[in-house]
């Protein structure tokens, strides 16, 4: 690590070391709670994860229930997540994750809450779920959680990972010792595959995607996206044979405006493509005067190793 970062790492732990010392408070519930997170910044795939571990305890026959921040939202306190025809309007009083998780996850109860402990005594209350998955939870001591899982992509550096703005660390690597399952992109590096598995087991996976509805021409096709790392969604396009003739990135979480939206309209493109957590925060009417096709992510690993998660996360 660099002076930078050493810095921040003892600033980091500090932090760390007063909630595992009891000087800051941790509030437990009695349903299991499974945290989803990562040690590095946006786009290291944590609301895929979260989206991945809900339906395989769904499709197990328990009953997830899913709790997060809601960050970007405009409503404050606890908000239990109802979709309205209008997605963008619910993207903005709940968050744009939680609506595109709850798109995907319609039978399973989500809450927005700044106050994780106080979501999960409501979820306690109103649905008895079986556990409940803490969405981007990793860094939150002020629930105790109890099994973390943690995500990386393949860029990940292991053991020289930089704080941001030198790298893409934004935890402490010390953290490692509390993770319960790592997940780690496939053709990650050897050394850092490695390095993770001192910690935790490893789970390799990688993320499919598929559009829709698929494009009727590849004729002026403009891409667009406000998360974090833009430049690998164009990327995806490219592997999934599109070549858009106009890129457009917004900055993570962006808002719709009308602004915004007329600067779309001026790349006068016959298609648009864009992310399902774009497409959910779009104007209704955009959606309806114009041919947009969305791509979706999804996590998948080999399936023997699906087993291995459940074993490990039940012990």
């Amino acid at each position: 690590m660099n002076l930078y970062s050493r810095l921040v790492d003892v600033l980091v732990k500090k932090r760390h070391s007063a909630y595992d010392s009891g000087k800051k408070a941790s509030f437990q519930v009695s349903t299991p709670i499974f945290s989803t997170g990562s040690l590095t910044i946006g786009g290291a795939g944590k609301t895929p994860l979260t989206h991945f571990m809900t339906r395989l305890f769904y499709n197990e026959g328990y009953k997830p229930a899913i709790l997060s921040r809601g960050y970007g939202r405009k409503s404050k306190g606890i908000q239990e997540v109802i979709l309205s025809e209008d997605l963008s309007k619910s993207s903005l009083h709940y968050g744009d994750e939680p609506v595109m998780l709850k798109s995907l996850l319609p039978d399973i109860p989500l809450v927005v809450s700044e106050n994780r402990y106080q979501g999960a005594c409501y979820l306690e209350k109103y649905h008895q779920p079986t556990m409940i998955i803490l969405d981007d939870g990793f860094q939150h001591r002020n629930l105790v959680s109890d099994k973390n899982i943690v995500i990386f992509k393949k860029e990940f550096k292991g053991p020289n990972a930089k704080y941001f703005p030198f790298g893409d660390l934004r935890d402490s690597l010390s953290r490692l010792k509390d993770a319960s399952l790592i997940f780690l992109e496939e053709s990650a590096a050897p050394k850092v595959y490695a390095y993770l598995q001192g910690f935790a087991p490893v789970i390799p996976y990688h993320l499919t995607f598929t559009l829709s509805p698929p494009l009727e021409n590849h004729k002026s096709v403009c891409a667009f996206c406000g998360i974090a790392n833009p430049h690998r969604f164009f990327e995806t396009l490219v592997t999934m044979g599109i070549t858009p003739q106009k890129k457009v990135a917004f900055r993570d979480h962006v808002t719709y405006t009308p602004r915004k939206m007329h600067f779309l309209e001026k790349q006068k493109s016959t298609h648009y493509v864009t992310t399902h957590k774009d497409y959910v925060k779009l104007p209704p009417a955009f959606l309806k005067s114009h041919r947009i096709s969305v791509v979706h992510m999804e996590l998948t690993i080999p399936e023997p190793l699906t087993t291995e998660i459940l074993k490990i996360l039940a012990a």
